[in-house]
């Protein structure tokens, strides 16, 4: 994967692989083998961290994030 990765509040499973950036994992729970990451790991988990999320996950449940490439003109 290129570019920066975050998980915050959830549940991920690597299957390896390499991440050309920085990974943050924020109150998240891992399994699987951990990636090769070309910039700074970040994990950050405690019982602030955990009831912040907890409260706010109901505004944010229906959030995602999609990379879909912009169309440019003349291009097909």
């Amino acid at each position: 994967m290129e570019g920066d990765l975050a998980v915050i509040g959830g549940k991920i499973e690597f299957g390896g692989g390499t991440v050309k950036g920085d990974l943050a994992l924020i109150d998240a729970k891992e399994s699987g083998k951990t990636p090769v990451v070309e910039g700074d790991i970040a994990r950050i988990s405690n019982f602030f961290v955990g009831g912040i999320l907890k409260m706010i996950s109901p505004f944010i449940s229906n959030i995602s994030v999609s990379s879909r490439k912009k169309k440019v003109e003349g291009e097909e």
